[in-house]
């Protein structure tokens, strides 16, 4: 848990800039505790109200982050704050703003071979909706801050027609036990 007892002085971050993209991080709480997954580290970690409030806007210079959040809390401890999480992206390599560029160039025949090929695996994203607001989130609109997700949600005739499809073309790469139940189960869908 990052406490908020002392304040870090500038100087001691020295020639690490807070200006940043917004960290990769997902705010989540429960009553009484307010946790941070810091998504570049993996790790999960408490936090308390204020540094909670802040995370997101810690890329900012101090002075935008106190004049955002004074409505709240006092400039110290906002500041306070604020350095915590500078130093912990200094010294401990958390709340970067590192976000995966991944990038698939794949021939034609690859593509075409991975589809024909035995399918091991069926994923269905059978909804758009989403009660996150992840910062990093694909669904994000450009300049607005906001987060877009639609409404719609899969059709069981899709769903069904996926299940179909994969199952065609379902194969194991190992022994084929649970290969007759999967098939099995798909026709009581």
């Amino acid at each position: 848990m990052m406490s908020m007892e002392t304040r870090v002085p500038s100087q001691e971050v020295e020639g690490v800039s807070a200006k940043v993209r917004p960290p990769f991080v997902h705010k989540f709480a429960t009553e009484g505790n307010n946790y941070v997954f810091d998504v570049n580290s993996g790790e999960i970690l408490r936090v308390d109200p204020i540094v909670w409030e802040v995370i997101e806007d810690s890329h900012l210079d101090e002075e935008e982050v106190i004049a955002k959040h004074t409505s709240n809390f006092t400039p110290s401890q906002i500041s306070t704050a604020y350095y915590e999480i500078v130093r912990a992206r200094a010294e401990q390599d958390l709340f970067v703003e590192y976000h995966p560029n991944v990038k698939m160039n794949l021939s034609r025949q690859v593509v075409h071979d991975e589809i024909t090929s035995g399918r091991q695996t069926l994923t269905l994203e059978v909804t758009e909706k989403c009660n996150f607001q992840c910062t990093y989130c694909p669904f994000n609109l450009p300049d607005s801050g906001a987060v877009y997700h639609g409404t719609r949600d899969m059709s069981w005739e899709t769903a069904r027609a996926a299940i179909d499809d994969f199952l065609q073309h379902f194969r194991t790469s190992g022994p084929t036990v649970g290969a007759k139940q999967v098939r099995k189960s798909s026709l009581t869908f």
